[in-house]
């Protein structure tokens, strides 16, 4: 048995930003059915069960797979970044990027903000074999370049509801570090606050021993956004982002509105949301 989602068809256009969802039970109805399992049709029901819509936009570049909601047009919308997902598996790149677990949403749900959105990285929670724009160099050398950057940009600019309100980045990992490169080409972002995230490319490639991206290395525009108040969390038990990483950015950036903070048995991917329900509620500043 497995589940079966009905979903409304939105009418409202991308410039309108994600249509508010009074509850799920008048948009989603969920039948319990095994042929539909999937790793998207999961998201989705995640998704209804918190009241949230989820689907796909067209970039310039990409197609991005969305959850959200925006209830006002005036408070602060967060936009959530997936990380680098399933990039990789046993160090060879993966066919899929896929994620195979709801790090990033979940983190989302904790966060009781009125206007909350959960963007993905390219080429995720799709059929990979109808989009020739995406091939396993989308994922592994260019998760951090142009195209993956300028994607989710332009969807952001499209989900706003309003071109005066201001943003709020929140990044995982690797959306930590697009968190930082997004927030180095827009003039509305009030607040980035990231989780285990690679802020220094280039160091922490050399240091594992692996290939240098070619992107952009977060670490690069440090100064760039050093006027944005940020949280940078990290966890002594992390063996993918070692600490020295956001120690690094912290330096870099030299200012008192960059912040990092230890999570105590905090590994990559686990030990974050009982921390992450006070976190996402508290407010940044400079001091």
């Amino acid at each position: 048995m497995g589940i079966l989602i009905l979903i409304r068809k939105l009418h409202t256009t991308a410039n309108e930003g994600l249509a508010s969802v009074k509850t799920a039970g008048l948009f989603f109805l969920c039948l319990i059915v095994t042929s539909c399992a999937s790793q998207i049709h999961k998201l989705q029901y995640k998704g209804a069960v918190q009241g949230f819509e989820t689907r796909v936009i067209e970039t310039p570049v990409h197609k991005l797979t969305i959850q959200g909601r925006t209830q006002t047009k005036t408070d602060p919308v967060v936009i959530y970044i997936q990380g680098d997902g399933n990039a990789f598996r046993r160090f060879q790149v993966s066919s899929n990027p896929t994620p195979t677990s709801f790090i990033v949403p979940n983190f989302m749900y904790n966060d009781w903000s009125v206007n909350r959105i959960y963007i993905s990285r390219p080429c995720m929670y799709h059929d990979l074999k109808s989009d020739p724009r995406c091939n396993y160099k989308v994922w592994s050398l260019e998760r951090y370049g142009e195209n993956t950057v300028a994607s989710i940009n332009h969807a952001i600019d499209l989900l706003k509801p309003t071109k005066k309100q201001k943003i709020k980045l929140v990044g995982f990992s690797g959306g930590g570090a697009i968190a930082i490169l997004i927030a180095a080409r827009r003039d509305d972002v009030i607040s980035i606050k990231t989780i285990a995230a690679n802020l220094s490319e280039k160091e922490l490639t050399k240091d594992k021993g692996v290939t240098e991206l070619t992107g952009y290395d977060p670490i690069d525009f440090a100064k760039k956004v050093s006027n944005i108040p940020q949280l940078h969390l990290y966890g002594d038990e992390d063996k993918t982002i070692p600490t020295w990483v956001s120690e690094n950015f912290v330096k870099a950036a030299n200012s008192k509105c960059v912040k990092r903070r230890l999570v105590k048995d905090a590994t990559h991917t686990e030990g974050w949301n009982k921390v992450w329900k006070k976190v996402a509620r508290e407010t940044l500043d400079c001091k």
